[in-house]
């Protein structure tokens, strides 16, 4: 008769064959959507695309932000102008980009921005009072930590679909500190194999709002941001209004580097319940069967890894298996690294699996609080996807 230490085994023995079953189909399913249209070495001429204004809210305080700044406007096209939006009291975002303004005025535009209005998301108000400088056929929405390369925009400009979003995929960048490492590690696993397999298996849904294109009168047709100022995830929204207007999102593998630098643990923490809620608004606006797909090769892995510490307790040889699993997702990590960004560096084992094992215990955060600090507010989110202002004191 078996034992508990026998069933508790087995248990953990499944748990780690439909783990390494959902990782191999999701890198399979990654590499099978992604086209040679998206080879990052394909050559196209950046003086040849359509001009581009490229949206840019801007918020001062990281360590990188100039160099950021400064990077893009290097790389890009000649005829890729650039709006700096900035708060009108962010002294220090301010000084950055007028300095820098300065080496460029024929591309940059410095728009100052009043606070925004109560229950209005900050970023998209930016992005609603930016849009009216716009004259460009083409508008892009850039992260301010976001760096893009020389073909970013061109390709961007040439995948963009009539009526429809383009977006990239982000890539962390490597950071010494442990809890910038641990997010940037969280970014990198998921990102190739959420948004690939997902838009493989079916039409796109949502983007990743740090690097977005889209033609400028598809965007006024639909009202252009005004509709999306009350809702808390503006990535969403806006994928929400384009496809309610009948465009499609043109996924594309093309990496977009990311550096973002987390101050602190709790600022981690932080980051990652606002995430988790920004997900649990998307899953409950989703039919049935997309919910369940969404729930199964995104939500339930880390579940599944855990469960695969149950191998740990059973007989000498399954000693083995979960840290063979181990060692064979970090394989499998590095390759679709490697594929699909054409880098591992940074990549370590031990952030990367810490990055994954801790998502359980942010969804649990996420269903127990929807009350999340938002620069200088601390917000309550609704499920429906807007939110209400608890407090406007400074933490």
């Amino acid at each position: 008769m078996p034992t508990v230490i026998d069933v508790t085994s087995t248990i953990g023995c499944v748990a780690i064959a439909a783990y390494l079953a959902i990782l191999s189909a999701k890198v399979v399913w990654a590499g099978w959507y992604a086209s040679p249209a998206d080879d990052p070495t394909r050559a196209i001429d950046g003086a040849g695309c359509a001009a581009v204004t490229v949206l840019q809210p801007v918020l001062g305080g990281d360590p990188s932000l100039e160099s950021t700044l400064a990077s893009n406007l290097l790389v890009t096209p000649p005829n890729a102008t650039f709006l700096w939006l900035v708060d009108d009291d962010d002294t220090g975002a301010i000084a950055v980009v007028s300095a820098l303004a300065a080496t460029a005025p024929e591309r940059v535009r410095i728009v100052s921005c009043p606070a925004a209005p109560p229950a209005v998301n900050p970023k998209t108000w930016k992005l609603h009072l930016g849009l009216a400088h716009v004259t460009t056929p083409l508008l892009a929405i850039l992260d301010d930590d976001t760096s893009l390369s020389t073909d970013s925009l061109p390709i961007a400009g040439a995948d963009t679909p009539p009526g429809g979003l383009f977006t990239g995929l982000p890539r962390y960048c490597p950071s010494e500190s442990m809890w910038s490492s641990i997010l940037a590690h969280f970014v990198n696993n998921n990102s190739v194999l959420t948004y690939l397999p997902m838009a493989w298996l079916a039409e796109p849904v949502t983007i990743n709002g740090m690097f977005v294109v889209v033609r400028t009168d598809t965007l006024r047709g639909i009202g252009g941001f005004e509709p999306m100022l009350p809702m808390l995830c503006d990535d969403y929204a806006l994928a929400r209004g384009v496809r309610a207007a009948g465009g499609t999102i043109r996924q594309s593998s093309i990496p977009v580097a990311v550096r973002t630098t987390v101050l602190s643990g709790r600022h981690y923490a932080s980051i990652m319940h606002r995430w988790m809620l920004f997900a649990m608004i998307l899953l409950r606006d989703q039919n049935l069967p997309r919910s369940a797909a969404i729930i199964v090769l995104m939500g339930l892995p880390p579940f599944l890894l855990w469960g695969g510490l149950l191998t740990l307790g059973g007989p000498l040889w399954m000693l083995l298996v979960w840290p063979g699993a181990v060692v064979i997702r970090h394989s499998m990590l590095r390759f679709v690294q490697r594929r699909h960004f054409g880098t591992t560096e940074g990549f370590r084992m031990s952030h990367s699996l810490a990055a994954e094992l801790l998502q359980p215990f942010h969804l649990a955060h996420a269903l127990c609080s929807r009350t999340i600090r938002w620069r200088t507010r601390l917000i309550r989110a609704r499920l429906d996807g807007t939110f209400e202002i608890m407090s406007s004191e400074t933490p």
